[in-house]
């Protein structure tokens, strides 16, 4: 047979009797002289009326007409034949190897299932996970291979619609051209407020001007905006000749007009070296948790207007104040002694060391004590070590 001897089937433009007078034909015999789909039409009607048969009956013609169309005139006609809890109830479960037909609406996605048991009464129409490799499975989902794409990528006009429908559609973007990857070369601030989307991706070619050192940065960034086009999160990765291979992550908020910024950076020099920019606090009562920074840290050591203490060392003498006024004084001098600064009072404890003299070891103290000195019994001889604590 030859695909020319294929005789296409008449079509019909609604089931046979669909208007005309017909019987619900019963899917069980009836026992009676009425047709059914079990025996058709029953033995009493294929014997004459003269030895005691019925005649058949046009009603029950129709019906079976009517029974044998209805089907074809609905695939005819686009339908699809996909599971159904009546037929499911009648034949007692499609049986394993059974092929259906499944759309999903909500998904837009057609496909063929198969069975995979007997029996099976599992509707994957209301519950789509029972097409789950154990009950249904998809019977027409396979690997393909294009093979060799000739030509330019212009010509391919299947292509180019698929790519024009993910750019559309899924990645709006704009100012950019496909170019193998799905990128726009919008800089990063023009994006932001360009877009009233959930993100933006921005072409990793950019260049953009520091505002900070004035240095050119090259790189790219992703930026998660709200729907007003304000930028919420982004993260950057960026080359400059000053910073080296920076990588951020920076958190932005608009609070009564102003807009902030905290940021979370790490970076790599050219020579090999890194380290981390941590967000900047500048008050040592902080008690939070938050990062601080070596040169915080540094500050409240060294005490640069807000820190823990600040300190002095010059020649012999030296000194250390604490955030909470207390002051510690050191040197090495004669027996008149001027302090490197000024003690708030004079009830400090003054603390002196032996001295050494010709005539054996000495220890003596104080005769007179003010906020900027003290006079001790040992005279203009030098070679004195001594300490004050105080305020």
């Amino acid at each position: 047979m030859k695909s020319t001897d294929i005789i296409q089937p008449t079509a019909i433009s609604q089931p046979i009797a669909n208007t005309g007078t017909r019987n619900t034909i019963s899917q069980t015999a009836t026992g009676s002289g009425y047709a059914s789909v079990a025996e058709g039409f029953p033995d009493i009607t294929m014997i004459a009326p003269a030895d005691g048969g019925l005649p058949p009956r046009g009603e029950d013609c129709n019906g079976l007409f009517y029974l044998s169309t209805d089907q074809k005139v609905y695939l005819q006609n686009g339908g699809y034949i996909t599971f159904n809890e009546e037929v499911s109830e009648l034949i007692g479960g499609y049986p394993q190897g059974a092929i259906l037909d499944y759309y999903n609406s909500d998904t837009n996605v057609w496909a063929k299932v198969i069975s995979l048991v007997d029996d099976n009464t599992n509707n994957f129409v209301d519950d789509p996970s029972l097409i789950d490799g154990t009950n249904w499975k998809y019977a027409n989902i396979a690997t393909t291979s294009w093979g060799a794409i000739t030509g330019n990528i212009e010509n391919q006009t299947d292509l180019q619609e698929a790519l024009t429908d993910i750019k559309d559609n899924y990645l709006p973007l704009s100012g950019g051209t496909l170019t193998g990857a799905v990128v726009s070369d919008m800089p990063l601030d023009d994006a932001v407020s360009a877009y009233n989307a959930n993100f933006v991706i921005v072409n990793p070619n950019y260049t953009v001007t520091s505002t900070v050192d004035g240095t050119e940065h090259q790189g790219g960034a992703l930026s998660i905006v709200d729907t007003d086009g304000e930028r919420l999160v982004q993260f950057r990765a960026y080359q400059s000749a000053s910073a080296g291979h920076c990588a951020s992550i920076e958190n932005w908020a608009t609070i009564d007009g102003t807009s902030y910024a905290s940021f979370l950076r790490t970076y790599i020099n050219d020579d090999g070296t890194s380290y981390v920019c941590c967000p900047t606090y500048t008050t040592y009562t902080d008690s939070s948790t938050k990062i601080c920074t070596t040169a915080f840290l540094k500050n409240v050591l060294k005490g640069s207007g807000y820190g823990l203490m600040t300190y002095s060392k010059a020649n012999n003498l030296g000194y250390m104040k604490f955030a909470n006024g207390l002051i510690l004084q050191w040197g090495t001098s004669s027996g008149t002694i001027t302090f490197a600064t000024a003690m708030s009072n004079s009830s400090y404890c003054f603390l002196d060391g032996i001295k050494s003299t010709s005539s054996g070891n000495q220890s003596g103290g104080w005769t007179s004590k003010s906020t900027t000195g003290c006079v001790t019994t040992y005279g203009s001889a030098g070679g004195l070590n001594w300490m004050v604590i105080g305020y």
